[in-house]
């Protein structure tokens, strides 16, 4: 069943992510990012998740499935622009191999332009595989609020999912992999109700079946 929700998941993740990330070359030596720079980018994602949910126009032209939209509906009206808590999760290679199968893949087989690629496609597949667990209606209305962006600034030095927490509203997840000179990140709420709290207690417990190498970690929020 778990292998099934996966590759379910997966074919979802695979359109968008083919234009982005294959076929590039190494990247070039740029100036890395600070948290400060990743909080506001995957605060401004959060924002343009608020229009989405609030917009009736834009939700007419995403679906008219009552179910779809009783899922977003609770969401209408809430803030994202004030977050009480973030946390910064990092994977290990080995961790998001095993996202793709249940089996041993040595990724280091593959060309690196197909790693990145094989890399970020598992990454992005976390958001999606955390809301198919509340079943299909959620995972419908998570994929019509979904917010990808590519940043033509600084690298990272390292991948991660920033989850956003707020003290009246849902949670929001923003997925960042380096590009080339660049940075992409993908955004969606969190719908399925996967955590009950905001802590790193919480999301740790949340990934213990990925087994080891993931990494939690609470970052200071900017002031202003």
């Amino acid at each position: 069943m778990r292998q099934r929700i996966i590759c379910s998941v997966l074919a979802l993740c695979l359109c968008a992510l083919l234009c982005s990330c294959v076929g590039q070359s190494a990247q070039t030596d740029v100036p890395l990012a600070d948290d400060a720079t990743l909080y506001s980018q995957g605060l401004e994602m959060a924002g343009l998740l608020e229009e989405m949910v609030n917009s009736e126009q834009y939700l007419d032209l995403m679906s008219t499935a009552e179910s779809v939209r009783a899922v977003l509906e609770p969401l209408e009206g809430q803030d994202f622009s004030r977050p009480e808590s973030v946390y910064r999760v990092t994977f290990s290679q080995e961790v998001l191999a095993s996202l793709a199968s249940e089996g041993a893949v040595d990724l280091e087989e593959f060309s690196r332009p197909l790693r990145k690629f094989v890399l970020h496609r598992m990454q992005n597949s976390v958001l999606s595989m955390l809301n198919s667990r509340a079943g299909a209606e959620t995972l419908a209305a998570a994929s019509i609020c979904t917010v990808s962006q590519t940043y033509e600034v600084e690298n990272i030095p390292e991948n991660a999912i920033f989850f956003y927490f707020y003290p009246d509203a849902c949670p929001v997840m923003v997925s960042f992999h380096n590009g080339t000179a660049s940075l992409q990140a993908n955004a969606a709420f969190l719908l399925s109700g996967a955590l009950e709290e905001g802590s790193a207690g919480a999301l740790e417990e949340l990934f213990q079946e990925f087994g080891e190498g993931v990494t939690v970690e609470e970052l200071e929020i900017p002031e202003g």
